[in-house]
């Protein structure tokens, strides 16, 4: 994620690791494209790409999403680490299967925020609808050209975990390749109800900065929206002419369930 989406990174290191039976993953950054995820986005990217890295440890399952009607409001927090909150987003999250979830952007405040009035007047007009198949592939249609930076609908694409077609067990990985984002899932813990993965995340290097993470989601395979804990490292470089040196930025993201 690119410091102009600034929802940035979580307070918690992501546990972990490669398990020595899997296989190492190769592979380079996404290409560098325009940024079509703001909330107003006219379009939608290609459809990512999935690949099994390793299927781990027997026993194995499918996973897949089994929706169920819920009604909550899911706080999201970024914030430097170990310093002070720079944002705090609540959002209104409704799903009632077969029907697509809704979500409205119930708060939004940003450090000092200087006009409360004009941030309250953005977080209306912030909300659509989710399509999430069982697989956990994501198709946010936003109702607005309202943009927030962090960015809303960023931050339900990280929390949206996709799962493979092929049966898994604790230990596979496997990595999801997107225009500007590259996922690597890690299982940590699978029932028949959730799941606990670690996430990798490289994002598309732009003109002026690169960025990497690591996330860990906690699961209900009955509601997609993950619990979310874990950072982000991002680096801003400058021009020549500009003369200073790169700054170095590490955020945290915590995404939990009010109520």
């Amino acid at each position: 994620m690119r410091v102009s989406r600034a929802w940035l990174v979580v307070a918690a290191a992501c546990s972990g690791g490669d398990r020595a039976s899997s296989p190492p993953i190769t592979g380079s950054a996404p290409a560098p494209v325009a940024d079509p995820w703001a909330e107003g986005a006219a379009s939608i990217p290609d459809p990512p790409k999935l690949e099994l890295v390793h299927p781990g440890d027997e026993p194995r399952r499918i996973a897949r999403y089994t929706p169920i009607a819920v009604t909550r409001t899911i706080r999201i927090a970024t914030s430097h680490v170990g310093g002070t909150l720079e944002a705090e987003l609540q959002v209104a999250w409704s799903c009632a299967p077969p029907a697509p979830c809704t979500y409205q952007l119930a708060k939004f405040h940003i450090a000092g925020d200087p006009d409360p009035t004009t941030f309250a007047k953005i977080a209306e007009s912030i909300r659509g609808t989710v399509e999430i198949a069982a697989d956990g592939t994501a198709t946010i249609r936003p109702a607005t050209l309202m943009k927030t930076m962090p960015s809303t609908t960023e931050l339900m694409r990280i929390a949206i975990a996709r799962f493979p077609a092929e049966p898994i067990g604790v230990g596979a990985r496997w990595r999801l390749v997107e225009h500007d984002l590259q996922r690597t899932y890690t299982a940590v813990a699978l029932t028949d109800r959730g799941a606990t993965l670690d996430v990798e995340l490289i994002y598309a290097p732009s003109k002026d900065s690169t960025s990497d993470g690591k996330l860990r989601l906690d699961i209900d395979l009955g509601d997609p929206f993950a619990k979310v804990t874990g950072t982000q490292h991002t680096v801003i470089t400058f021009d020549a002419k500009v003369r200073m040196d790169p700054i170095e930025q590490t955020m945290a993201i915590a995404i939990e369930t009010l109520r």
